[in-house]
């Protein structure tokens, strides 16, 4: 079952959406599925009335372990990536992920993000790491 759209068990997304490559007035946004969609988009700003479209690529080197244990089988994992343009510095803008896929469409929760920090603006950085050996 898929935490993000219980009613699609067959459809869901891998991961929240995540942000990368910030700029004094854009933001990328990324997310992961098992399937290319018929459309992908992101939904920005006070009332999600602005959209960014995606770039879809298959990941051609993700592999999971197959029914045998001693080898691995290709797994299709699709990576989709919109830029959000038009963001002021400071401030928060709500967005969520969609993807439609045979006339079903899906949604993330809504998250937030804003562009490069101001010079000099305060923040609060984690730092995480993935430790398996």
């Amino acid at each position: 079952m898929c935490s993000f759209l219980p009613l699609f068990s067959d459809h869901c997304f891998l991961t929240d959406p995540m942000l990368r490559t910030p700029t004094l007035s854009s933001v990328n946004v990324i997310w992961f599925t098992e399937f290319p969609g018929d459309t992908n988009f992101v939904e920005y700003g006070d009332g999600f009335t602005k959209t960014a479209a995606c770039e879809t690529t298959l990941l051609s080197r993700i592999r999971q372990d197959s029914v045998d244990e001693h080898s691995c089988t290709f797994r299709p994992v699709y990576r989709h990536e919109a830029v959000l343009e038009n963001l002021h510095p400071g401030q928060k803008t709500p967005y969520r992920a969609v993807s439609i896929v045979s006339e079903k469409t899906m949604k993330s929760k809504m998250f937030f993000c804003s562009p490069t920090p101001a010079k000099g603006a305060p923040l609060k950085i984690l730092f995480t790491s993935d430790h398996q050996g």
